[in-house]
């Protein structure tokens, strides 16, 4: 069968043809996956694999049933297409994943010193319910003492932080509201991943019988008994989530999740965090990887030296900048000096110039009234790095020449 197959075809009055499919899988995918996965039910084979049983409209449907399954790690076995008439089950609509109670962290005047130095001055910032909001900034900008100390793990020297209006400290229940991820190599070498979260879910009063759900909405299912010992960096990076996700909580603070992964992982890492978000999940992720936050975060919280150097949305920051124009010219010296004159400023590389100032129209307009012979003329639109860059520079506590 062609799964890239997208005509979708039709009875003798003009209705879509419905075709039932039996998709074959490896692994168990019980309990929280069966809202995954639109018109299919699940059912458990005796080896340990699932068949996912459903009727779809088109084979359009199932080939994004079959993009679905990739993207979330699970390894197809076989996909048969039942004659018609012999469904195994009437299609009906797939119960909703159930949304998530909302809970906005509010960050007040937190301020963190050891002797001479400040790690953290008087910052104030609000994470949104429902959102996915990054937090950035330079090596040294104070990101994991903040993060440590909406954990309680460092005591601030002023300044509060709160779940709704709770304190963490004050939660009765933090691993139910929080999931926390800020160092990955916390696991011994000697257990298993399971024995690992089965630890966590006894200090926690967590159910046990959220270990293998957890394991394999992180796809560590088939690696569940090795020890953690001779776990790469990705590894421990998804074991670490599968423990936050342990008491299905309402907030996820990640610090630096993406370290480890391969493309395949931090594309499942981002759909999982915006799938977590869109049900009012509250996500606070720190990352160095601008250009792969700038594709899942809603709202940005930017520091430097302690301090807050900006607090918006994604597509405001991204605003900021105004970009720059590229020249590329026979007379690079020239056009750079008639340039400056202009108040703009010019990065030469060889016959390339980079121009922040002036826009396309100022450059073109200047080249022909100094005759100067322009190659190449054209616009680069601002990137969110570039306007971090800006924001940070600054403040930056270890700058290339």
């Amino acid at each position: 069968m062609d799964t890239d197959e997208t005509h979708t075809p039709v009875t003798a009055a003009g209705q879509p043809c419905t075709s039932a499919y039996d998709v074959h899988v490896a692994g168990r995918l019980s309990g929280r996956w069966a809202a995954w996965f639109d018109g299919f039910s699940l059912t458990e084979q005796h080896d340990g694999s699932t068949v996912l049983q459903g009727a779809t409209v088109d084979q359009a449907a199932l080939h994004g049933l079959l993009h679905k399954l990739r993207d979330l790690g699970i390894t197809l076995l076989s996909v048969t297409q039942l004659p018609p008439g012999r469904h195994r089950h009437p299609t009906r609509a797939p119960p909703p994943r159930p949304p998530r109670s909302t809970l906005m962290i509010n960050v007040t005047a937190l301020t963190k010193r050891y002797d001479d130095r400040t790690a953290v001055d008087d910052l104030t910032f609000t994470v949104a319910d429902g959102r996915i909001t990054g937090f950035v900034g330079p090596n040294g900008a104070g990101k994991s003492t903040t993060m440590r100390m909406m954990l309680g793990l460092t005591r601030p020297d002023h300044g509060e932080v709160h779940y709704g209006d709770v304190r963490y400290a004050d939660l009765r229940h933090p691993a139910r509201l929080v999931g926390a991820v800020l160092d990955p190599r916390c696991m011994h070498p000697g257990h298993s991943a399971r024995n690992h979260l089965r630890a966590m879910a006894a200090l926690s009063a967590l159910p046990a019988a959220r270990i293998d759900q957890v394991l394999a909405e992180v796809g560590l299912e088939s690696v569940a008994g090795q020890r953690t010992g001779g776990f790469s960096l990705g590894m421990r990076q998804r074991l670490a989530l599968a423990g936050a996700l342990l008491g299905d909580p309402q907030v996820l603070l990640l610090d630096e999740p993406s370290n480890g992964l391969d493309p395949d992982g931090i594309r499942w890492l981002r759909n999982h965090l915006t799938d977590f978000a869109g049900r009012g999940g509250t996500v606070f992720v720190s990352s160095h990887l601008i250009g792969e936050l700038s594709l899942f975060a809603d709202d940005l919280v930017v520091v430097g030296g302690g301090k807050l150097l900006a607090a918006d949305t994604v597509t405001a920051l991204t605003a900021r900048s105004t970009g720059s124009v590229v020249a590329e010219t026979t007379q690079p010296t020239e056009l750079a000096r008639v340039l400056t004159e202009a108040h703009a400023t010019v990065e030469v590389t060889g016959a390339r110039l980079s121009i922040r100032g002036a826009d396309k129209a100022t450059v073109s307009e200047l080249a022909f009234e100094h005759g100067i012979r322009l190659v190449e003329l054209s616009e680069v639109a601002p990137s969110l790095e570039d306007t971090l860059l800006d924001l940070t520079g600054a403040s930056a506590e270890y700058a290339s020449a």
